[in-house]
Order: C-alpha cells, then structure tokens, then sequence
C-alpha cells in the first residue's frame, strides 16, 4: 500500500513516501497507520489544497481518497518568536543597570562632603564653624586655619593653594578621616564626637547636616 499527496496552491511532502504493509485482520477494523504531511518552509502564505489517496503499490489502484483545504500560514520572524525571551532579558537589563545606579548614587552620596562642617577650638574658646562648600560633589573637603597665633579661625583655602591644607573625607559611617599639614598619620574623627586634638594644641570638631544620623 501506498500513501500519495498531490498539493496545489502549496508545496508538500508526505511521510512515509514508501510502500507500507498493514497488517491483515480477521475482523473488526484494520489496525492504523500513522504518517505525516509537512509544508515546505518556502511555501508561500495562501489557501491550498491537498488530495491524499491510498494506492495498491503494485497496481496503482486506488482505495480511499480524501481531500481538504488549508490555510497555509508563515512561521513568525525569530524575534516574535523569542519575545517572552527578549522582555525578560530586557527586564533584567533594566534592572541591573537600575541597581547599579542606586549602588552608584549611595556610594558617592557616603564618599560626598557635602553637609560636613568643622569647628575649631583651643583653650576652650571655640571659633566660628566652617561649613564644605555646597556646590556640588566633592569627595575632600579642604580647610586653612588663618592667623593661628592671635586669632585663629578656619576658612577655606585659596584656589591652588597646598600649604598648611587641612583636609576631611568620609571614612564610614558616622566618621571622617582627617589629614593636617604636618600630620604623620590622619585621623578619624567621629562625627558629632568628641573633638580631636591636633597640632598647635587646637582641637577640631565634625558635625554632619546632611546625615545628623548617619
């Protein structure tokens, strides 16, 4: 027995293509006989016929015939295909990219000077507060201390200047690390501590407006 497909309107291909053998039954009905019918991946989009008869194989007579119409359809490009894919890695990027923003942001916003201020005191007189400038992001906040002799004070420092420069950044949560002129090592001051004594026997406080709480 034979298995022949004849298409129009489409290209197509029948499997399987060779004889087959079914085998004989005394009664009730003749076992099944599975096969398949394929449409070229070239075939166009449009309404198409396929006829499908069952043939002896040695003398071509024909025992059964059976016809449809079928709507011929081509397969969605790979990118519709793979959509769900390609939202969720979008997703993901968007939310890596996100998180490394927000990891971004928090870890200049702990390393910006911002909202620092220092005071400076000797003898228990304490002089008026310096704040860092509040102008943007800067990770050092640069301090002088003028006329340390009479009436000291701290202010900041002329533009390019590197002598006599004090110098604070962040060094953690709730603390500062502070480098004098002269000093052989920083110090890390806490901030709204208690005031750290330096050089000349003056003593340098930090307090935060920013983070009162960090």
């Amino acid at each position: 027995m034979l298995l022949k497909l004849t298409a129009d309107g489409t290209t197509a291909s029948i499997s399987p293509s060779t004889p087959i053998t079914v085998p004989s039954q005394a009664s009730g009905s003749p076992p099944s006989v599975p096969f398949t019918v394929s449409i070229d991946k070239s075939a166009q989009a449009g309404l198409a016929s396929l006829e499908l008869q069952v043939v002896d194989a040695s003398t071509g007579q024909v025992y059964n015939t059976v016809a449809d119409e079928i709507q011929v359809t081509t397969p969605p490009p790979w990118y519709l295909r793979y959509l769900w894919l390609l939202i969720l890695v979008l997703v993901l990027l968007l939310a890596a990219v996100a998180a490394a923003l927000v990891a971004r942001k928090i870890s200049r916003d702990r390393k910006n000077v911002r909202g620092l201020a220092v005071t400076l005191r000797r003898g228990g007189m304490q002089g008026r507060e310096l704040e860092a400038p509040d102008d943007g992001y800067a990770e050092v906040f640069p301090f002088i201390i003028r006329d340390a002799a009479t009436s000291p004070r701290l202010d900041h420092p002329p533009h390019g200047a590197s002598t006599g420069v004090y110098y604070i950044r962040r060094a953690g949560r709730g603390l500062v690390r502070l480098t004098t002129p002269i000093g052989l090592r920083p110090y890390d001051v806490e901030v709204g501590g208690p005031a750290q004594e330096i050089d000349g026997g003056f003593e340098l406080s930090v307090t935060d407006t920013r983070h009162p709480d960090w």
